[in-house]
């Protein structure tokens, strides 16, 4: 099977990766976000399968204004449930071994893409 130059590193990607030195470039990651919303989520375990229920108190009953022997009527409050489902955010970053391999900086090829990979996770999250 073909790889897809659009979905796979090249011999090309590695070259221009390469420093003159065959050492793996440092990257300038321009397209990098800030993103402090990620900061501030809350995560909980769902206690759900495919989500988490929350019970949420929409009405706050009143109380009554009374006088010596006369009766208070019984109030309530009010709920609803909201489910919140999850869902699974991936990506998955194929290097074929032999170019990896290639110039001996395989895991430092390999950091290289998948940098980009967890960026691209992170933009995703934040804009969900």
């Amino acid at each position: 099977m073909a790889a897809n130059a659009t979905t796979h590193p090249t011999l090309l990607d590695l070259v221009k990766r390469s420093e003159p030195d065959g050492k793996i470039a440092t990257i300038v990651e321009i397209l990098n976000e800030t993103n402090e919303i990620l900061d501030d989520m809350v995560w909980v375990e769902g206690n759900l399968p495919t989500g988490h229920r929350t019970t949420i108190r929409t009405g706050i009953p009143a109380p009554t204004w009374r006088k010596l022997y006369q009766g208070v009527q019984p109030t309530k409050s009010t709920t609803v449930q909201v489910t919140d489902n999850c869902g699974m955010l991936e990506a998955y970053a194929e290097v074929d071994k032999a170019l990896a391999d290639l110039n001996g900086n395989t895991n430092e090829f390999r950091l290289s893409e998948d940098q980009a990979h967890i960026e691209g996770m992170s933009q995703e999250l934040a804009e969900t």
